[in-house]
């Protein structure tokens, strides 16, 4: 029987998971096969075939084990190895009564036989008890000890005399959904691995039932399942990582070129348009100056009162002196 989920440590306890994979069918006549429990009748006991009759089997070994685990030691002590099902899956015609989410991989369930209900349930649990109807007239078969001696079984038969109830051992397990393995690499070596969640436990170890108790409903360790994979690290930035900077900065150079062309082609047109809209602005034409703006130059004659100067009478000639000889 190979163990489907890893082994888990839990202030010191070992737990330790065995599966139930395939569908068991228990005999018929297990549902007629009663163990007296205190003042109450109980069917389907994993145990009856260690104690009472080694032919009458209404379990899978799986659960016997899980069952029965007291004998093998104090589940409550540091270094004890606890037992709890997992992967579960019910026997025959049995039905899954009740249900414990953990999270979102770990579920907790519990299965009752047929014809079995569950009593005294909580809800979000798997609390309670399987209970059967039982109407008087019925005979009944069912072992049951003296109160002096717990080992000396004896088988009895009786009629029912009124309408009772009675019992069942449930089946609790667990099923956990495992992560699809992954590979991881190093640098030095490349190397397979499968990253399975490590359970660790939060109620107390299985408890084993007792003689004075009618239906038990067995605990077993409540696993959280994280999954553990360890990733691969390295130094420096990734090829991915590099890649993207190096477009980054590639795609914001020709961002800053592709605005500065823009720019300089707005200016360009800008003073193109200037330049075209004083060429095509006419110049005024050339008027003739008017001929009231032109100033008029009339000859002017001299007065006629003038009196004209002469040279005197008495004036004597002289004359002419020659220059002296040296």
């Amino acid at each position: 029987m190979t163990s489907l989920y890893p082994a888990e440590t839990n202030d010191g306890v070992v737990t330790s998971w065995i599966p139930l994979t395939t569908v068991y069918t228990p005999p018929t006549g297990c549902s007629t096969q009663f163990r007296l429990n205190g003042p109450s009748l109980v069917a389907f006991d994993p145990g009856y075939g260690l104690d009472i009759d080694s032919k009458v089997i209404c379990a899978p070994p799986a659960v016997t084990t899980w069952w029965e685990q007291g004998r093998l030691g104090q589940g409550a002590a540091s270094g004890h190895t606890a037992a709890s099902i997992g992967p579960l899956t019910c026997p025959s015609s049995w039905t899954t009564v009740a249900t414990s989410v953990k999270d979102k991989i770990s579920t907790n369930i519990m299965c009752c036989p047929p014809d079995y209900y569950l009593a005294n349930g909580i809800k979000g649990s798997i609390a309670g008890d399987c209970r059967s109807d039982i109407s008087s007239g019925v005979t009944v078969t069912f072992a049951s000890t003296p109160l002096v001696d717990s080992t000396a079984w004896s088988t009895a038969t009786a009629t029912i005399t009124e309408d009772s109830i009675v019992g069942a051992i449930a089946i609790v397990g667990w099923n956990i959904k495992q992560p699809t393995p992954t590979s991881t690499s190093s640098s030095s070596s490349s190397s397979s691995t499968s990253s399975v969640p490590s359970a660790t436990s939060s109620t107390t170890p299985i408890p084993v039932p007792s003689p004075s108790t009618p239906s038990i409903t067995a605990l077993s360790s409540s696993p959280t399942n994280s999954p553990d994979p360890k990733a691969a690290t390295s130094s420096g930035l990734s090829t991915g990582a590099a890649v993207g900077i190096g477009l980054g900065v590639a795609l914001g150079v020709i961002g800053i070129v592709a605005l500065l062309v823009a720019i300089w082609l707005m200016r360009r047109k800008r003073d193109r348009a200037a330049a075209a809209a004083s060429e095509a602005q006419p110049t005024a034409p050339q008027v003739p100056p008017k001929e009231e703006d032109l100033i008029t130059w009339e000859p002017h004659e001299l007065p006629h009162n003038s009196p004209h100067s002469e040279l005197p009478s008495h004036s004597v000639q002289r004359p002419p002196v020659e220059l002296y000889a040296a």
